[in-house]
């Protein structure tokens, strides 16, 4: 069948197509409605939004404004340019497993712990330390000029000048 510019099933059985240009669907309540599955075989551009209600399942990659998803590394989140932030409408955001930081962590306020940390290199503090329960250091600690266990074990000790042992009432 051929009717203007669109030919059905010429090209092929089950197959509407055109002579010439794109072909156009189009409806008078501007509303398509599918109702079987659709398999593109090519490129699929969007112009408007895209409203999702079911799940989706997407092999490959992404790359949604700046970030992207499984482009650089299977499992991997990324960005194309500057800092990845996450960032909750409530102020707090939740990792529900295990955290392990390749790089620095910088904390910019409290860092609040509720059960046991384990820190396995050098823990470098540029400011007051409040701890509420027992602190446990396994090697040895370096405090100001004053040594714990460095030189040797059960040893305080300073690196260098006198070590003063004071109280606020004068007493020692």
């Amino acid at each position: 069948i051929v009717a203007k510019n669109i030919t059905i099933a010429i090209d092929s059985d089950n197959t509407i197509s055109t002579l010439a240009g794109d072909l156009i669907l189009d409806s008078f309540t501007g509303e398509l409605v599918v109702n079987d599955n659709v398999t593109i075989s090519e490129n699929l551009s969007v112009t408007g939004n895209v409203d999702i209600t079911g799940n989706t399942t997407q092999t490959g990659h992404a790359t949604i404004s700046e970030i992207q998803i499984g482009v650089s590394f299977p499992n991997e989140i990324d960005t194309v340019s500057t800092n990845l932030i996450l960032d909750s409408q409530t102020g707090e955001t939740h990792i529900d497993d295990n955290l392990t930081v390749t790089g620095n962590a910088l904390i910019n306020t409290d860092l609040t712990v509720d059960l046991n940390t384990l820190i396995k290199q050098d823990l470098t503090v540029n400011s007051d330390v409040q701890i509420d329960e027992t602190l446990t250091v396994t090697q040895n600690a370096l405090i100001n000029q004053v040594q714990i266990g460095l030189s040797q074990d059960n040893e305080i000790d300073t690196l260098s000048g006198d070590l003063v042992l004071d109280s606020f009432t004068g007493l020692t």
